[in-house]
């Protein structure tokens, strides 16, 4: 496991690098520590969404790509870590949105 971003208010590890070739058609999980708590976390983009959708088409998974679903998911305009740090920082510090909705919650840090 990995730290790809870490500050005084966040880390983000991840067991995969975010490759900077394709920053469309990707997506990574992720364990999110803020102070003592870790949430586990999705990042797509929409471009990857539609990539798996189609995929899911020709095999016949979520009933021929009817639908996508993925539980803690955030969708990013592109996927890089600067976009994933800018995406968490905002929900972080957004006082309308609570971080334990958005992603759940895991009992150790990774």
């Amino acid at each position: 496991m990995q730290t790809i971003d870490q500050d005084d208010a966040f880390s983000i590890k991840t067991y995969h690098n975010i490759p900077e070739d394709d920053i469309e058609q990707q997506n990574i999980d992720f364990w999110l520590i803020v102070g003592d708590k870790t949430f586990l976390g999705s990042a797509f983009t929409l471009a990857n969404i539609q990539y798996l959708m189609t995929k899911d088409n020709r095999t016949g998974e979520s009933a021929f790509g009817t639908y996508f679903w993925a539980s803690d998911m955030i969708i990013l305009k592109e996927m890089t870590v600067e976009c994933l740090v800018k995406a968490i920082r905002n929900i972080l510090n957004d006082q309308s949105l609570n971080i334990g909705e958005i992603f759940t919650q895991v009992a150790n840090n990774p």
